[in-house]
């Protein structure tokens, strides 16, 4: 790590304190992973998230229903030093979705947050590759890095499961329609024949215009 002193002359550029990390409103970024993602359970307090104590957590806190959210070891792309820099990526349930039974380490994914507005937001990713174990950096402990986020020395709750259940997704099924269903009308699409018939009408009616106005300077 670099001095705290300031001195830049023993400092090497590629050398990073990992830091947690999470998408802005609207920006992509993307991570591959070191390793697998490690569960906590936190609380909604005034300035942000405060982790659960479980038992022994503050009474005012733990009235409030937990939320689950996850943190990985992963390396960031960074264009500006065309690099990957060790990172912890913070995780929410929606991302978590994307994650459910893989094996991440390797795979290499961009990481976008989406909404229609900054305050409605959520997390999604999308699968890109994986790479070989060869080219891949052994994991870290991020344990340290995500205490030193929440500042306390302790996370009761790490490595809690996520107490929501996965999404539901099923298939479509084939049938008749109900009794009496009157299936809407659709317009169709314009053929080539009808958009150049539409095309020549145009032109011939600027080619009148063209020709009233002539004839009314005379």
């Amino acid at each position: 790590m670099p001095p705290e002193s300031g001195d830049s002359a023993h400092f090497d550029r590629h050398l990073n304190q990992p830091r947690v990390i999470t998408p802005a409103w609207q920006q992509v970024f993307y991570v591959r992973f070191l390793g697998p993602y490690h569960g906590l359970l936190t609380h909604y307090a005034k300035g942000g998230s405060a982790v659960c104590g479980g038992e022994e957590c503050k009474s005012p806190l733990h009235r409030v229903e937990a939320t689950w959210k996850a943190y990985a070891a992963v390396e960031r792309w960074n264009p500006e030093t065309q690099t990957w820099q060790p990172n912890v990526l913070e995780i929410t349930n929606n991302l978590a979705d994307y994650f459910a039974g893989r094996n991440l380490r390797g795979e290499v994914w961009s990481i976008e947050r989406v909404g229609k507005s900054s305050k409605k937001t959520k997390v999604q990713g999308q699968y890109l590759e994986t790479i070989a174990q060869v080219a891949l950096s052994l994991p870290f402990d991020l344990l340290p890095i995500v205490k030193r986020f929440y500042g306390v020395s302790a996370l009761p709750s790490w490595g809690a499961a996520n107490p929501m259940p996965p999404k539901v997704i099923l298939p479509d099924s084939e049938g008749a329609p109900p009794p009496g269903f009157i299936a809407p009308k659709r317009e169709q699409p314009a053929t080539p024949e009808e958009i150049q018939a539409l095309r020549e009408k145009r032109e011939a009616a600027k080619r009148r215009l063209m020709e009233s106005d002539r004839g009314y300077r005379t």
